[in-house]
């Protein structure tokens, strides 16, 4: 089931269901731009999101982390314990994520 949210600027968007509930990413995922870091297994280990035209060293970054049990994701965190857009998708790995 969706609901519509608010942008702040009167806009209004169907919130779907993400994976890790994050209604943001849900509302916006269709103008934000992804970047997804692998690990040395090949599975995706960080995944970040912007708005487009953002610069990698930019501190405007929303970033998780997936943590892996045998092979199957069994968490997704945030850089620093939080959903806020303001990190650096090049700093990422020096992040703590809870």
């Amino acid at each position: 089931m969706a609901e519509h949210i608010a942008d702040g600027r009167g806009n209004g968007y169907k919130l779907g269901v993400t994976i890790d509930g994050s209604g943001f990413v849900a509302a916006y995922a269709d103008r934000l731009i992804q970047r997804i870091a692998y690990n040395d297994q090949g599975l995706p280990e960080y995944i970040g999101y912007a708005e487009p035209g953002t610069a990698d060293g930019a501190q405007t970054w929303q970033i998780r982390k997936l943590t892996y049990v045998n092979m199957r994701v069994t968490a997704i965190n945030f850089a620093s314990g939080d959903a806020n857009f303001d990190k650096e998708w090049d700093e990422r790995t020096g992040y703590t994520y809870t």
